[in-house]
């Protein structure tokens, strides 16, 4: 049994140094892919949109509501967005834009709660439209073109940026009661 501890011993603690080494260069891969990824056609809208609205966005995960009248995505759990909608003030449009853009407004933090966001900035750009979700249970963003069935790509964890969108939240929405609240 000594033989096959001391032999099983330099193989777990070579893995474990690639684990480390892989583990400490993953921030720097995911924000390089971020930046090209957001460099995308699919930003064009978010980037340079002629209009942005806010829209409120309803889970259907209680079990008495009727999750099949949900949207189509490839984003985890049930929604739909209401039809709400609120134009966004100019400025407001800018800082979200910069903020969700921005590689570094994410961490690599994982909640393990379902997917419920409460509202979404819709940006338009030549009749096509990006929607951007915000779920501020599981702090998880996610990004879907409006009329497609699945999302671009998946959740972004934006801990870093939770308080700033909050507040741009609550300004774009400042008379809903619905984020009044929201921190």
């Amino acid at each position: 049994m000594s033989t096959s501890v001391r032999g099983t011993l330099p193989g777990a603690l070579a893995l474990a140094s690639v684990l480390a080494a892989t583990a400490w260069a993953e921030p720097e891969t995911k924000t390089v892919s971020l930046r090209e990824w957001f460099r995308s056609a699919d930003f064009d809208a978010i980037r340079s949109p002629d209009r942005v609205e806010s829209l409120p966005v309803e889970s259907l995960a209680d079990p008495s509501k009727d999750w099949k009248s949900g949207m189509k995505t490839s984003l985890p759990g049930s929604f739909r967005i209401l039809p709400e909608p609120l134009p966004v003030d100019k400025d407001i449009a800018k800082e979200l834009a910069r903020l969700v853009l921005q590689p570094k407004s994410y961490d690599s933090g994982y909640m393990g709660c379902i997917f419920e966001p409460g509202i979404t900035f819709r940006f338009w750009k030549d009749g096509r439209a990006v929607d951007v979700f915000l779920c501020f249970h599981c702090v998880d963003l996610g990004f879907q073109v409006v009329g497609a069935d699945e999302a671009l790509g998946g959740k972004l964890t934006f801990g870093p940026i939770r308080s700033r969108l909050a507040a741009l939240v609550r300004k774009a929405r400042p008379d809903d009661p619905r984020f009044g609240q929201l921190k």
